[in-house]
């Protein structure tokens, strides 16, 4: 499994080097960001995505949801991606 922290850590500094969201968006801008990632998958289809061939449209643009939620957490200050989806994760399977 990749180390998501160190992996969403060199994202967001290549993100903000490139200036593919600003420093200081807001929470609603944020929130809009994984919305459009929402609508764009929901627009997505099982054909293969154009540079991605090895996936579908549908995979990449669910890829990109998660991508910008991981964003999302990473700018709100969460310091350990990582666990707090390891914890979401088992209280889910402890409610089955």
């Amino acid at each position: 499994m990749i180390k998501l922290n160190k992996l969403s850590r060199q994202a967001c500094k290549r993100f903000f080097y490139i200036n593919a969201f600003g420093r200081n968006e807001s929470r609603t801008a944020r929130r809009l960001r994984i919305l459009r990632n929402w609508d764009r998958m929901a627009g997505a289809t099982d054909e293969p995505h154009r540079s991605l061939r090895e996936f579908t449209q549908e995979e990449v643009a669910a890829a990109d949801v998660i991508i910008s939620t991981i964003r999302f957490l990473m700018e709100d200050g969460c310091e350990d991606v990582e666990k707090l989806l390891r914890k979401r994760l088992e209280t889910m399977i402890d409610y089955d």
